[in-house]
């Protein structure tokens, strides 16, 4: 699966778009299996790659084109951006080796993040498309 954003111009927009539940041999992709072992679900073990767009003008078909030497991984200093002008584009590719079925839950604790776009796709094909942040309706979520 995979999250992608179309961009909203806003002061403060946090998008993210998440790679997950592709087969086992994903490369770059953390194994579901770890993600229960581990008690550190820092960006590092959660695979969390970022991309900051000043112009706020990257699609998703663009993002989805850019070699993974674009982004850079997530660290503990990264979390606070503070208040900037750009789109901020997360990625992480999840992977479920078990042929036990999985629910996953996506969260956003950032409270102050005025919008977010969450983009879902499975081998290539969009699966779902969600919105939140405090400035959004909640009618629209």
């Amino acid at each position: 699966m995979l999250f992608s954003l179309h961009a909203i111009r806003h002061l403060v927009l946090f998008a993210t778009f998440v790679l997950m539940c592709f087969s086992a041999d994903a490369t770059d992709s953390v194994a579901s299996v770890s993600l229960k072992q581990s008690r550190d679900l820092s960006g590092e073990t959660l695979g969390l790659r970022y991309l900051r767009d000043t112009r706020q003008t990257l699609t998703i078909g663009e993002l989805r084109k850019l070699p993974e030497g674009q982004f850079s991984v997530v660290r503990q200093r990264d979390v606070n951006q503070r208040f900037q002008r750009g789109d901020y584009w997360l990625k992480t590719s999840v992977h479920n080796a078990s042929k036990a079925s999985m629910t996953w839950v996506l969260r956003h604790p950032m409270p102050v993040t005025d919008y977010v776009d969450y983009w879902i796709f499975t081998n290539g094909a969009l699966v779902t498309h969600a919105t939140g942040g405090d400035r959004t309706l909640m009618s629209d979520r």
